[in-house]
């Protein structure tokens, strides 16, 4: 078992940790917050809101991206040929 506070590994039996004094037991409450259904609905609710304004971000973004690319390669394009015409006269 790991202190919840700052990390240490604490042994077996040890009521507080020997590094930050919290109580081992602590640990524990923590341990059976997460075996409650709201816990686990709240924990699953968070990371689909996560994916989904990652999948929007991806989905707002990417045209804009697209359009700003286009016009760097057009450009790029554009000044290369231009280039090329001026050598030929």
């Amino acid at each position: 078992m790991f202190c919840f506070k700052c990390g240490k590994k604490l042994l077996d039996g040890e009521s507080y940790c020997q590094n930050c004094g919290a109580k081992a037991q602590d640990y524990d409450v923590l341990k059976q917050v997460q075996k409650y259904p709201l816990f686990k609905i709240i924990t699953t609710i968070t990371i689909a809101l996560v994916i989904l304004f990652a999948i929007y971000g991806i989905i707002i973004a990417l045209p804009w991206i697209l359009l700003v690319l286009g016009i760097s390669i057009g450009v790029a394009i554009a000044m290369s040929i231009m280039k090329n015409r001026k050598k030929q006269y």
